[in-house]
């Protein structure tokens, strides 16, 4: 008798965390790669791509006027023109100076607008949408992003639904 109510005990035990186990369904996606996906470079009608381009196109030219420059100094030294040589050096730095403000100030201002683009709310609405589509119809309970220090410290690539969540994106904006 205490055997049978003892294996009933341990049958309704592995019953009750199978049911548990089975409460709880926790998949992963990599965030940051469906949202790579999901940035549209071109959504500002290509505005951030020229002005990317235009500052890339100024920084060449200053860049080889410094050479310029630079090639022009050699030759002073060289020549002994000690004024001219000066001057070119004087020439030189502020031109330096002024190159390393403007890339910069270039570089906050692209970050910026880079960062306009990458995530709004209509990508962020979206994808909600497909993480839930996804996430119910594979019976997951719970959906987190995959990157270390994100909540996910191991995971088995099994769990991982980044490709079906990328397939339905696409899917969806093809329609």
């Amino acid at each position: 008798m205490k055997r049978a109510l003892f294996a009933f005990f341990l049958l309704g035990m592995a019953a009750a965390l199978l049911a548990q186990n089975s409460l709880t369904k926790i998949a992963v996606v990599d965030l940051d790669r469906v949202l790579s996906v999901l940035s549209d470079p071109q959504a500002d009608g290509g505005e951030f791509t020229a002005k990317r381009d235009a500052i890339q196109a100024e920084l060449n030219r200053r860049g080889a006027e410094l050479l310029e420059l630079k090639a022009r100094l050699a030759e002073t030294t060289e020549t002994g023109l000690k004024s001219e040589t000066r001057t070119l050096e004087r020439e030189i730095k502020e031109r330096e100076t002024a190159l390393r403000a403007y890339l910069v100030e270039s570089r906050e201002e692209l970050e910026r607008e880079g960062a306009k683009l990458s995530v709004s709310d209509a990508i962020l609405t979206r994808l909600h949408a497909v993480l839930r589509e996804v996430a119910e119809s594979e019976g997951y309970t719970m959906v987190m992003d995959k990157k270390i220090g994100r909540g996910v410290l191991y995971s088995r690539n099994s769990v991982d639904i980044t490709g079906k969540v990328l397939e339905k994106l696409q899917g969806r904006g093809k329609r």
